[in-house]
């Protein structure tokens, strides 16, 4: 739908990246294939699902960030530099104890600072969720669901997503609002029975 932005399948995420030996077990350092080598796990149920589930979180960078404990932070640049600085910003937020009530009807500028933009989406949260340099460098990032670990990303993007560079920011969030979302068809059935109800 967009350009520079290709959303693919898990099967053929598999065949790109696990079939061609691209997908690396983080804790032995070799290669691992999918479990029997299969690609297409359309339709099946959970339990086969699992063994798909725990080969992903064998062979990613997996990251569990809480929406409610943390912001997910992404900074202008590369480097340990970057993040140093934006380490520093959320420690001096902390110490000012911002109440955001006092951002109701007053929004603070899209191109403001990055200290005021942080301070308006904080809201209290004790950590920075940081894109560090291990994820950037990481082929791959898995943001795994997995209930007996409460990991579920599941929240207002606007609320959680901070890009450090107040461009990035806006665009990606006019991307996501625009973009992604489920199909109307799905919404009008969603809409039918929360009517019936």
């Amino acid at each position: 739908e967009h350009d520079g932005l290709d959303i693919i399948t898990m099967k053929t995420f598999l065949k790109r990246m696990a079939m061609t030996g691209r997908l690396v077990n983080t804790e032995t350092g070799n290669v691992e294939f999918p479990p029997g080598n299969q690609t297409d796990w359309d339709g099946l149920k959970n339990d086969a699902l699992t063994k798909l589930k725990e080969y992903l979180r064998r062979v990613t960078d997996v990251r569990n960030w809480k929406p409610r404990q943390c912001l997910a932070t992404i900074p202008a640049s590369t480097g340990p530099d970057g993040i140093a600085n934006l380490k520093q910003i959320h420690s001096d937020l902390l110490q000012e104890n911002i109440d955001s009530a006092q951002f109701v009807g007053k929004p603070t500028p899209v191109n403001a600072t990055t200290k005021e933009r942080m301070s308006e989406v904080l809201n209290k949260r004790e950590n920075l969720c940081l894109y560090d340099e291990e994820m950037q460098q990481a082929p791959v990032v898995h943001f795994m669901c997995y209930h007996k670990e409460n990991a579920r990303l599941l929240t207002h993007f606007y609320l959680f997503l901070f890009f450090e560079d107040w461009r990035h920011d806006l665009w990606t969030k006019r991307f996501v609002r625009d973009h992604l979302r489920y199909v109307d068809k799905v919404q009008c059935a969603a809409a039918a029975v929360v009517r019936a109800l």
